[in-house]
């Protein structure tokens, strides 16, 4: 049995771990970092209500489904890197980030899980970059409504042709690639 809280979770390099359940843990003080975990396939946090810092999951390649849903708030940064197995993503009851947020080389069709967030925090870096079968960024329409991204990057998502209209307050000229262009280079800024 786990504890209900914890100072910080870092989960790394664990060769043949396949799932991780922390079926009792409500709160992290500190940041949760789960990274470079080649076989884990899911991801279960679903009393996870409270956290102090970011939230990084980062290069795991058979993570399919990650579990976080009565999460509120990150207050700090959101990284969802390479996570090419990634299909299923559940952080229904978010509705704030204070960092930056990151979605790459996923499998998600949307982003729908987003859709209750409606403050992010200003001066922060959105990419969306590489996710080979997204069709929708609908789910942030609400988060980007307002201009706080200062650095943006959405491309090479060859099925997104389409962004929501509140994409519009990004700063100018962010980096889109629709189905009809080659991929992009997300190398440079804005």
């Amino acid at each position: 049995l786990y504890p209900n809280d914890a100072s910080a979770v870092e989960i790394d390099d664990n060769a043949q771990l396949l799932e991780v359940r922390l079926d009792s843990l409500e709160t992290v003080a500190g940041g949760i970092d789960i990274a470079e975990n080649g076989r884990l396939k899911s991801l279960r946090l679903p009393k996870l209500q409270s956290l102090g810092n970011n939230l990084a999951l980062i290069g795991m390649f058979s993570l399919k489904n990650i579990e976080i849903p009565l999460l509120p708030a990150i207050p700090g940064v959101l990284n969802l890197a390479d996570l090419p197995s990634l299909e299923s993503l559940n952080l229904n009851s978010l509705t704030s980030i204070d960092g930056d947020l990151t979605i790459t080389q996923t499998l998600l069709t949307d982003l729908d899980t987003f859709s209750n967030v409606q403050n992010v925090a200003g001066n922060n870096t959105l990419a969306i970059r590489h996710n080979v079968k997204m069709t929708s960024a609908e789910g942030l329409a609400g988060a980007v409504s307002v201009p706080v991204f200062t650095k943006e990057f959405i491309c090479d998502n060859p099925l997104l042709a389409d962004l929501p209209v509140s994409f519009g307050g990004l700063n100018e000229d962010p980096v889109v690639c629709d189905a009809s262009e080659p991929p992009c280079d997300c190398s440079f800024t804005l």
